[in-house]
């Protein structure tokens, strides 16, 4: 079984956060909460899981 997700980003930005809200297994509300910070990988064409990565290497240094 292939278990990879894969994002449209003409969906936009709330399909997106959903998606890193599906992937962290959270309540999109704690997601969005934090919308502006998201916003900054949406905008620049980053996968959600490479954002999520990416946010979690920051905040661990």
């Amino acid at each position: 079984m292939h278990t990879s997700m894969r994002f449209n980003p003409e969906l936009g930005l709330y399909a997106w956060l959903d998606t890193v809200a599906y992937i962290l297994d959270c309540e999109l509300s704690n997601v969005r909460k934090d919308e502006a910070a998201w916003k900054v990988y949406f905008d620049a064409g980053k996968r959600p899981v490479e954002a999520i990565l990416e946010r979690k290497r920051v905040a661990s240094e």
